[in-house]
């Protein structure tokens, strides 16, 4: 990037104004990015806020939308598992004691939220939901509520 980021910033993310600067060209890891991922699901928590960001920085620097569909596991984890539906990460991985040993670090969190993932699943196929697609399915139901808003 051209500059540093914000002294805040550096301090969530633990990535110094000079590991910024000296960063690989946005194409180059988005083209890696888009290799590793392919075509497959991809998971976040929450999953709006990675997809926005993937989507916004893969226009800019490759002028194309990727299309992999995403699942979001903040909407997914409360239909599967129970509690609140305003849960955090880290009170999710506090409640199943999953460890992220360094939080906002990106290979750390997603690491922590596969980890989830498998409770998740774990849980949803002992509801008979054992698909991709089934999972896809409580989250788009989580969606439809959530526009509906609160009922009366």
């Amino acid at each position: 990037q051209e500059r540093a980021s914000a002294e805040e910033n550096i301090l969530v993310h633990h990535i110094g104004g000079s590991a910024q600067l000296a960063g690989r060209d946005p194409a180059d890891g988005l083209l890696d990015f888009l290799s590793c991922a392919g075509k497959v699901p991809l998971v976040a928590f929450p999953a709006d806020f990675d997809r926005v960001l993937i989507e916004r920085a893969m226009k800019a620097a490759l002028g194309m939308k990727p299309d992999n569909r995403w699942l979001d596991l903040a909407l997914i984890a409360p239909a599967v598992l129970g509690g609140p539906g305003r849960a955090s990460l880290d009170d999710w991985l506090l409640r199943f004691g999953i460890e992220n040993y360094d939080r906002h670090d990106a290979v750390a969190d997603a690491l922590a939220t596969a980890q989830l993932l498998l409770v998740v699943m774990a849980a949803a196929t002992e509801r008979g939901i054992a698909t991709w697609a089934g999972l896809a399915g409580i989250q788009e139901d989580r969606r439809w509520l959530e526009r509906a808003g609160p009922m009366v």
